[in-house]
């Protein structure tokens, strides 16, 4: 039998234990990783390291042998606390932005996986570790000091933002009108729009957006032109393979009509935060960088992501 049959099998007699609140421990017996008692006398882990051993070998198989010895080392350092930055992680409620994920250290590379939170997983996004706190580092200054964020190039960056829209040829020789919203010449004579301003109309038709937030959008774009809400840094309208191209983002998650313009980037990190969560973790994990200062958790009161546990 093979090491992976066998541990989905024990995965599978503790489960259904634990359903049936038979779950117990064996105080005779020590986990392998941690030392804690073995969940059944037969085992060789406790219940926590019997979940992330199931995880490892079964429902995530791409992780190289020499990845899973490395999280299991460093399981029995530190226990079973993010790497980036030493939070306590949640290994039962799949639903909690602080449920244990895998994380690729690079992206792409499967040579270094980590262990951090669901939560971060999603705010690093496609960002090494050094693109990360660099970006957190640049978005706490601009909160705190209104300092201007410089655009960097991301190494590992592969999210291409699908545009799903019809472009026409801007018109030529003299403009026969000015944009309606921004003032520039029209992109075709019988148009309202310049260019620009005809790829946004035509992608807030495409993302099925209400008048509400479309009327919003137009007003914010008329005052700061295309520049993010959140850090008034300048939009990228033509490359939809950079990080910093214009996408749309629910200022608080699930509320349509409150829309706002920021960058693919920052609205991966936004993940389902609100403005006001979003800014205070940039904050704790600015200060957790720089002081070494615990982040302190805070509850979500948008977060509805059940993240996808293989099973589990």
């Amino acid at each position: 039998m093979s090491e992976r049959l066998k541990i989905q099998i024990e995965f599978n007699k503790a489960v259904a234990l634990y359903d049936n609140g038979l779950a117990h421990t064996h105080k005779g017996k020590k986990c392998r990783i941690c030392g804690k008692p073995v969940w059944s006398s037969k085992s060789q882990y406790c219940w926590n390291c019997a979940v992330l051993s199931y995880r490892m070998f079964c429902t995530n198989k791409n992780i190289p042998d020499k990845a899973r010895e490395a999280i299991w080392d460093y399981v029995r350092k530190n226990g079973y606390r993010c790497y980036y930055t030493g939070i306590l992680l949640d290994l039962r409620d799949p639903h909690s932005p602080w449920y244990l994920v895998f994380d690729h250290w690079i992206p792409g590379d499967n040579r270094k996986v980590v262990i951090t939170s669901s939560l971060l997983n999603d705010m690093k996004s496609d960002l090494s570790e050094d693109e990360f706190w660099c970006m957190i580092d640049q978005l706490a200054n601009y909160r705190k000091y209104a300092t201007p964020i410089k655009k960097i190039e991301l190494k590992y960056w592969k999210r291409p933002y699908t545009r799903m829209l019809f472009q026409k040829e801007p018109v030529q020789g003299r403009p026969v009108r000015e944009c309606r919203i921004c003032g520039k010449p029209v992109r075709f004579k019988r148009s309202r729009y310049c260019v620009q301003c005809g790829i946004i109309r035509d992608r807030t038709q495409c993302e099925n957006l209400g008048s509400a937030a479309v009327h919003g959008i137009w007003d914010y774009v008329r005052k700061y032109l295309y520049h993010c809400f959140y850090t008034k840094l300048e939009l990228d309208l033509n490359d939809y393979n950079s990080p910093w191209y214009l996408s749309f983002d629910h200022r608080t998650p699930g509320i349509k009509r409150e829309v706002v313009l920021t960058c693919v980037l920052f609205n991966e990190m936004k993940t389902d935060l609100s403005e006001e969560e979003f800014w205070y973790y940039v904050l704790q994990l600015d200060n957790y960088k720089k002081n070494g200062a615990k982040v302190r958790k805070k509850k979500l009161n948008y977060w509805y992501r059940l993240h996808p546990v293989e099973g589990i």
